[in-house]
């Protein structure tokens, strides 16, 4: 977000609030684990490419990871797996 801490904490309680209000918000951020706490379905993207759109627990499911940034920061053939479904 390139936001100090407390403008980071106040955009993240407005996107909750909106998401509380039923609205879509696609949100982009290389700091995996706030996708984590703050969204419903996650992309994961790579050349260009849809990889895989799912909850977090389909992720965890799909990949056999814990976290995102675990899985972003493995091999290849993670992503390989994951394109072949």
């Amino acid at each position: 977000m390139g936001l100090d801490v407390l403008n980071a904490i106040e955009v993240q309680e407005a996107i909750q609030e909106l998401r509380n209000d039923g609205r879509t918000v696609i949100f982009l951020d290389a700091h995996h684990e706030r996708g984590e706490k703050l969204c419903d379905r996650i992309a994961i993207i790579h050349n260009g490419r849809i990889l895989a759109c799912d909850t977090l627990e389909g992720l965890r499911a799909k990949t056999g990871q814990h976290y995102l940034e675990t899985f972003l920061s493995s091999t290849s053939k993670a992503r390989h797996e994951l394109e072949a479904r």
